[in-house]
C-alpha cells in the first residue's frame, strides 16, 4: 500500500534526489502532499454520505482513523527533530576569510 511506505523508500525520495532537495524537505512535501490526498477523500466521504457522516459508528471511526493518520503527517516535528539534530551536530563558527 502506498500509504504504509515510508518516504526513504519512495520514487518521491528519488525524485528529490535527482533534484537535489535536501532530505528533509522532499519529506516535508511528500507528507503534505498526503495530507492534501487525506483531506480530499475525507471530504469524498462526506459529499457521499451527507455532512454528519462522523456521528455514526462507522463513521466515527472512520474519522479517528483519519485524524490518527494525518497527526503521523505531522511536518513541524519533522522540521524540529531536523532542526536539533543539525544544531546539536554542526559547529557554524567560522573564522578567516571567506573570500
Amino acid at each position: 500500500n502506498k500509504f504504509k511506505q515510508q518516504y526513504n523508500h519512495t520514487e518521491a525520495c528519488r525524485m528529490s534526489a535527482v533534484r537535489d532537495l535536501p532530505p528533509i524537505s522532499g519529506a516535508i512535501i511528500w507528507a503534505r502532499q498526503i495530507e492534501r490526498k487525506l483531506a480530499v477523500y475525507m471530504r469524498r466521504v462526506e459529499d457521499v454520505l451527507g455532512k454528519g457522516w462522523e456521528q455514526h459508528m462507522e463513521g466515527q471511526k472512520l474519522k479517528q482513523e483519519g485524524d490518527a493518520f494525518a497527526r503521523k503527517l505531522n511536518t513541524q516535528q519533522m522540521y524540529e527533530l531536523w532542526l536539533k539534530e543539525i544544531s546539536e551536530s554542526q559547529n557554524y563558527e567560522i573564522g578567516g576569510k571567506i573570500f
